[in-house]
């Protein structure tokens, strides 16, 4: 009996910390330009998550951010070739809620931000490397080599 009411309390002591976990929402929408075409890799940012939230819009413009914690955040979509578009205040209320932002980015601007996408394969350069050091003179004997063909 006092193992099972232990059992109980302890469940119950967990259930708020885990209902916390899950209680995230999904930010959806379409990135167009001026004329209402779609915007193929738009970049959509999350501003005050952390890690960084965002997506890339796909071909017809579309795009989805999940796993955001429930709060108040600023949207943005950038796009080299177009302007930024911040949108604030943007609400994830409620546990599963579906918030839908659409984007409009005027032409011409160039956004200064890059994305940079780093990724590593398992496995890869996990053991072992070699290093070399190169002199100047190798380097340009090697490549006299290879352009000119002499030795």
């Amino acid at each position: 009996m006092k193992t099972g009411l232990a059992l109980v309390l302890i469940l119950a002591a967990l259930a708020p910390s885990v209902a916390a976990a899950q209680a995230t929402g999904t930010l959806t929408g379409r990135v167009f330009d001026m004329q209402g075409r779609p915007v193929s890799g738009a970049t959509i940012k999350v501003v005050g998550t952390s890690p960084l939230r965002g997506a890339i819009a796909k071909s017809d413009g579309h795009y989805i951010v999940t796993g955001i914690p429930v709060g108040i955040y600023t949207l943005q979509a950038m796009m080299n070739g177009y302007g930024r578009v911040s949108r604030e205040g943007v609400r994830i209320i409620s546990v599963c809620d579906t918030v839908r932002i659409n984007f409009t980015l005027e032409n011409g601007e160039r956004v200064a931000d890059a994305n940079v996408i780093m990724a590593a394969r398992p496995g890869f350069l996990s053991g072992p490397t070699r290093i070399q050091r190169i002199t100047g003179e190798e380097m340009q004997r090697s490549s006299r080599t290879l352009i000119f063909g002499e030795p």
